[in-house]
């Protein structure tokens, strides 16, 4: 899999990007803009991102899905456990408890990976990779 096409370099037409709308999730096109070599992905519904407002919305895409399946992990682990109390078969409550435990795991490895992470940060004045088009 790729994310830019292998010949974006030699074509100035959009292209299809190997990656998709952080917005609609639909699928990409990017071109190469002006002298230097200034991405501009673009997506069906017209959804127009710069490189650098495209690694911002991804990053912010990422972190709001972690948040999400967190959440839904620790609602999950929550709803197991208060069933337990009201379930009167040992053995439905025993499974209950360990997918509870499980999902409690599952959730403490996302919150890790959700602390851990964190958007690549651009020193200011930089517009990400930028090179002269060939002539």
């Amino acid at each position: 899999m790729y994310a830019l096409p292998p010949r974006l370099r030699e074509v100035q037409d959009p292209q299809v990007s190997g990656v998709s709308c952080p917005d609609c999730c639909g699928m990409l096109s990017v071109r190469p803009e002006g002298k230097r070599w200034t991405l501009v992905f673009e997506c069906r519904v017209g959804h127009t991102f710069m490189l650098e407002e495209l690694l911002v919305a991804k990053e912010q895409r990422i972190d709001a899905l972690l948040w999400t399946g967190y959440t839904a992990i620790v609602e999950l682990a929550a709803l197991l456990g208060d069933v337990c109390d009201h379930d009167t078969s040992a053995e439905v409550v025993q499974q209950y408890r360990q997918r509870q435990e499980r999902a409690r795991l599952h959730a403490e490895r996302v919150r890790r990976i959700i602390e851990e992470n964190g958007p690549v940060v651009l020193p200011q004045g930089t517009e990400g990779p930028t090179q002269d088009l060939p002539p």
